[in-house]
């Protein structure tokens, strides 16, 4: 079985303000923050379903004021990604449009690769990006998405990760002591809660 998982990265290093922006749209969420992206796991959009994964991408990318680059990857078999700013999608790339039609084709789809090194300040690596977008040779897809966060310089065990896995915590021991809640609910062995959070 494959890796299911969605995920929202953006480059916003203020934890307080990460939090008061989730709190404030009352979703049940951890966050992994460092001195650059953030990236944010939301249990609202592991259905999976393109609907909630674009309306949370668009919001998100409202309240922070920066573009957001929404994740989903579908049991290793199709890696997709949205690319907000704004509050709508400007960018979507899909390495395997047939995965749920026939008709979509296995050739990939969408994914500017200088839009998106524009919009996150990485002008001189859309050669490289656009490169692992289109790249043949990857038996999963969870692997051209740890190669998409080098890249971009996202941790990829913090990259490749969704809410399910980290409530599950089926992730990494350096994943788990990075991983913060961002809600007034349980916490998970190994996050740090922050003030407002309980633990039981």
């Amino acid at each position: 079985m494959g890796h299911f998982y969605t995920n929202f990265s953006t480059l916003e290093s203020d934890r307080p303000k990460i939090i008061g922006v989730l709190r404030a749209m009352e979703r049940r969420a951890f966050f992994a923050a460092d001195r650059k992206w953030c990236t944010i796991y939301d249990e609202g959009t592991e259905d999976q379903y393109s609907s909630s994964i674009e309306q949370l991408g668009n919001q998100l990318s409202q309240c922070f004021q920066r573009p957001v680059l929404g994740i989903r990857n579908h049991d290793d078999d199709m890696l997709e990604y949205w690319l907000f700013d704004g509050g709508v999608i400007v960018d979507h790339y899909n390495s395997w449009p047939g995965c749920f039609s026939e008709e979509g084709g296995r050739e990939p789809i969408g994914g500017n690769a200088r839009l998106l090194c524009e919009l996150f300040d990485l002008p001189a690596l859309a050669d490289e990006i656009h490169g692992v977008l289109h790249e043949k040779n990857f038996v999963f897809e969870f692997q051209r998405h740890m190669e998409l966060a080098k890249i971009l310089g996202l941790d990829p065990n913090l990259a490749t990760i969704g809410f399910v896995d980290i409530r599950r915590s089926d992730i990494s021991e350096g994943a788990k002591g990075k991983i913060t809640v961002a809600g007034n609910w349980e916490n998970i062995p190994g996050s740090r809660a922050e003030p407002g959070s309980r633990s039981t």
